[in-house]
């Protein structure tokens, strides 16, 4: 056998042993198991009428379906009653949803249910413990004794939906799949806050709070997704993406006939930004949502028509960046709205980052709002790119 061969056979070994152990090295990476994965993504809304569960997408053998329809005998197999939702911050659990009906609008499903959150949960645990102090006795001496507890409060919710047959007999199939964890027992319903039925469609939006929420029968390990950084970091990339959002906002309004000279300065109003570690990497991935509203000088040379729908809905802008290893932002995505065609330049309300997949891996969650409706759409960031992974239907 000559060298050569030999060579040939330690580079042969060499990728067998590198092929063997690349699975290990993956799962070490992210945490990914190797058992089934089933696991619903929803948004828990919270709106002028209570709480509501909205689905979103199903993740099974290494596919994504549309939550709305996948094992609907009608309801929906992520709204079967009973099901229990992890709500989260950036990964972190913050609540549960247990849901307890499902109802339809139109072609979309809805679950309604009980909310609670684990903040009122502890601190109602924590006046249970608590002690104070008071005079008692004829002498007047302190005399430690336990505070009575405080009555738990019922969580704000949504009045339950009046139950359909064929839900019930959904919920009744003992042979049907099921996302939910452990059982709960429905609570009893409580009426939540109401606002004015009659406030503006933009009131109501602004108003309701969105939170990702997954369902999965498996327990598994999450972590937090929020990057921790220092004030003067957040200073710095606080800086750094509103110039970015400010010249991408600025060349799109003037292709479409919205006077910015290169002196006018950008002020943002309701200016968001989230900071991410999505990949393990230390290098954060930033979303960055604001809102621009034009001077009157800077839609004069729009129709009177058009320039009324850009002052009354406001020009949305959305940047996604990330901190490269030599702390240069770098853009990924901007979308700019543009109120007058929401179908070609849809609005886009970020939610949160989620494990829609179980990996320990984040993705980005937003709300595409056009003139049909809204879409809720999952994007996975890949380096500099953000690719599309599943996209919802209109409601």
């Amino acid at each position: 056998m000559t060298p050569y061969s030999y060579r040939k056979i330690r580079l042969f070994a060499i990728f067998v042993i590198f092929a063997a152990t690349l699975p290990v090295l993956s799962h070490a990476q992210y945490g990914k198991s190797s058992e089934p994965v089933l696991r619903g993504t929803a948004v828990l809304e919270n709106g002028h009428e209570g709480f509501r569960l909205i689905p979103i997408c199903i993740y099974s053998n290494g596919k994504f379906y549309d939550a709305d329809f996948y094992q609907s005998s009608p309801v929906p197999m992520s709204l079967i009653q009973g099901t229990i939702y992890e709500v989260q911050k950036a990964g972190a659990p913050v609540g549960t949803f247990n849901v307890n009906d499902a109802m339809r609008i139109g072609a979309a499903w809805y679950g309604r249910g009980n909310y609670t959150d684990f903040a009122d949960t502890a601190a109602a645990n924590a006046a249970k413990n608590t002690v104070e102090m008071k005079n008692s006795g004829p002498d007047d001496r302190p005399v430690m004794r336990r505070a009575k507890p405080a009555p738990p409060e019922t969580p704000a919710q949504a009045p339950a939906a009046p139950t359909h047959d064929d839900a019930q007999m959904a919920n009744n199939d003992p042979n049907r799949p099921t996302l939910k964890r452990g059982t709960q027992a429905p609570a009893p319903d409580a009426a939540g806050p109401r606002e004015d039925p009659q406030a503006k469609a933009e009131t109501a939006r602004r108003s309701r709070q969105l939170n990702v929420a997954v369902s999965d029968p498996s327990q598994r390990s999450t972590r937090p997704f929020d990057f921790q950084w220092d004030d003067q970091q957040k200073q710095q990339l606080t800086a750094g993406i509103t110039k970015l959002a400010a010249a991408e906002l600025t060349k799109a309004a003037r292709s479409r006939g919205v006077t910015l000279g290169p002196k006018d300065q950008v002020e943002f109003a309701d200016a968001a930004l989230r900071a991410y570690d999505v990949d393990y990497s230390n290098n954060p991935q930033l979303v960055f949502v604001a809102k621009f509203i034009p001077s009157q000088r800077q839609l004069s040379g729009l129709s009177k028509e058009s320039a009324m729908d850009v002052m009354k809905g406001g020009i949305y802008v959305t940047a996604v960046a990330r901190v490269n290893y030599n702390g240069e932002l770098e853009r990924i995505f901007t979308e700019v709205s543009d109120p007058r065609d929401l179908d070609r330049f849809p609005r886009m309300e970020f939610v949160d980052a989620v494990d829609v997949d179980a990996d320990n891996r984040a993705e980005l969650l937003f709300a595409k709002d056009t003139t049909t409706g809204r879409r809720f759409v999952v994007y996975r960031l890949y380096g500099l790119q953000m690719n599309e992974l599943f996209s919802s239907g209109v409601r």
